[in-house]
């Protein structure tokens, strides 16, 4: 299992301690739901995928994450905001800046026709 903030147990600011289960539970998607590959030697690598990724960089929200975000929704366009709005809802309070980042970074890569 990939092991986030939740699993450290450092969470970022305005993250209830309620909600790192949910994140443990979104994070356990990536062990199924990311990506597997071999390396050169054989060995089985996995990787989180960029729902999971950008769930993350949207709950820390520091500045260098802000510019991880606009690479991953520029290069990937079929990204499931859904699953992301699913996930970051119920981890942050109505009006939260980060519920906003995610409408920005939708409307400017992901316009959908």
């Amino acid at each position: 299992m990939s092991r986030g903030w939740a699993c450290s147990g450092v969470a970022p600011a305005g993250i209830t301690s309620t909600c790192s289960s949910q994140v443990i539970r979104s994070t356990r998607r990536c062990s199924s739901g990311g990506t597997r590959v071999a390396d050169p030697s054989g060995a089985k690598l996995s990787f989180i995928s960029a729902e999971d990724l950008c769930l993350h960089e949207l709950l820390f929200g520091r500045a260098k994450d802000l510019v991880d975000l606009e690479h991953v929704f520029a290069r990937h366009p079929d990204l499931d905001v859904a699953y992301l709005r699913h996930w970051l809802e119920p981890m942050t309070p109505d009006g939260d800046a980060r519920r906003r980042q995610l409408d920005d970074l939708e409307q400017r890569f992901l316009r959908r026709s």
